[in-house]
């Protein structure tokens, strides 16, 4: 098993696990299977280019990327400290082994080291109830709810806010 920054020779793997993951669980993230597989490769080449504010982190089992994380921090002076976790997703094939803690608990590791970022957020779909103990077990807290923010086939879906501080 390996832990690793993305890099673009990765984009095929990521660009399977996120396709997946929208296709799969459409409720727990805000973008969607349909709006993802209309993006050109530039785009996705984007998401995984080295930015000094954006970090990609992929969980390789048997050589396989078969988990990612993403972290972005914010650039505005006096929100430096804060960061997002973004795009928690692994393989269906891989769920449920503890990959995605270990990922995460590496992420945090990063995170906490560099003492650069000392508030994490995220957000996770309120029915999305492994997730939501997944983080608390990291010391997230709930600290609200977007009620209502994701619509899907005419349903409304709301998602909860969760919060790490660590000063």
């Amino acid at each position: 098993m390996e832990i690793r920054e993305l890099t673009i020779d990765d984009l095929r793997s990521y660009k399977q696990i996120r396709l997946e993951g929208l296709k799969n669980n459409p409720t727990f993230f805000g973008s969607s299977y349909s709006e993802e597989t209309k993006l050109s490769t530039q785009q996705w080449q984007e998401r995984l280019k080295k930015q000094p504010n954006k970090l990609n982190l992929g969980l390789f089992y048997d050589n396989k990327l078969v988990s990612i994380i993403s972290l972005i921090q914010e650039t505005k002076e006096k929100r430096k400290h804060c960061g997002t976790i973004f795009s928690v997703m692994t393989k269906e094939k891989y769920q449920h082994k503890g990959l995605a803690s270990i990922l995460l608990g590496d992420l945090i590791t990063r995170v906490d080291n560099s003492k650069k970022i000392t508030i994490l957020t995220l957000k996770v779909g309120s029915s999305n109830y492994n997730a939501q103990k997944l983080y608390k077990k990291f010391g997230f807290v709930e600290i609200g709810t977007e009620v209502d923010s994701i619509k899907y086939k005419d349903n409304y879906y709301s998602m909860k806010i969760f919060q790490r501080v660590n000063h």
